[in-house]
């Protein structure tokens, strides 16, 4: 019996998972936009720029983000409905916000 993975999941470029790169390596990752929002919005939603200002305005802030009191910030995500069949079958999907992520990368 042969055990081969098929043909076109052999010529996939090998994927490297974000538990073996360093934390540096990490957020960099995770700050891209295609990593933050991966739902079908338009070309002019870039997030790239956004999630780089916030990750410096957070560097050069002295005191962090208190993650305490994460329930006052319950509220802050925002709601975004997508339909799944065009037509009736929508889902309720939420982008979280960008300090809010930004703090936790």
């Amino acid at each position: 019996m042969n055990h081969t993975a098929p043909e076109s999941v052999q010529k996939c470029p090998a994927r490297r998972s974000i538990l073996d790169m360093d934390c540096g390596e990490a957020a960099a990752f995770l700050l891209k936009g295609e990593n933050y929002c991966r739902i079908e919005l338009p070309r002019y939603f870039g997030f790239d720029r956004l999630l780089g200002d916030v990750a410096q305005a957070l560097e050069a802030q002295k005191t962090p983000l208190c993650y305490r009191r994460a329930r006052q910030f319950e509220h802050v995500n925002h709601p975004i409905l997508s339909s799944k069949d065009g037509k009736y079958a929508w889902r309720p999907l939420q982008l979280v916000h960008p300090v809010l992520y930004s703090a936790l990368v």
